[in-house]
């Protein structure tokens, strides 16, 4: 029931088992079919390669994200929902400038997974 205290420790698990430090967000079934059904830039997203789903472990992780909507990214599109980030990446995401600000200013608090992993993600846990 305490997932951000259950994340902390499946972090430091990983970081002692593997030697890499990673920022875990863990999500109940739930609250996946939450952020796919929101996402509003499902639309957009013809190659489910090349939409990302940003998962933050608080809600603080997607204020920060917020600036990035004052721009105008074209032919990239980012939405911020109540849940998750949402980026569309037209020509790709390692050749998005969207991306790279996204990474910036997400930096450790912000786990991405592209669309397509997302849906095979919520069709898992629907078993």
């Amino acid at each position: 029931t305490d997932t951000i205290s259950l994340a902390k420790e499946l972090s430091k698990a990983i970081a002692a088992r593997f030697e890499i430090a990673v920022h875990v967000v863990l999500l109940a079934a739930g609250e996946l079919d939450r952020i796919v059904a929101e996402n509003p830039l499902k639309d957009v997203m013809a190659d489910p390669a090349r939409g990302l789903v940003a998962f933050v472990s608080t809600p603080e992780g997607l204020a920060r994200l917020q600036p990035l909507t004052l721009k105008t990214w074209s032919p990239d599109q980012v939405a911020i929902g109540e849940h998750a980030a949402y980026l569309w990446c037209a020509e790709g995401i390692l050749e998005s400038k969207l991306q790279q600000a996204f990474s910036r200013l997400g930096g450790e608090v912000v786990t991405t997974r592209n669309w397509s992993t997302v849906l095979k993600l919520q069709a898992a846990v629907a078993r």
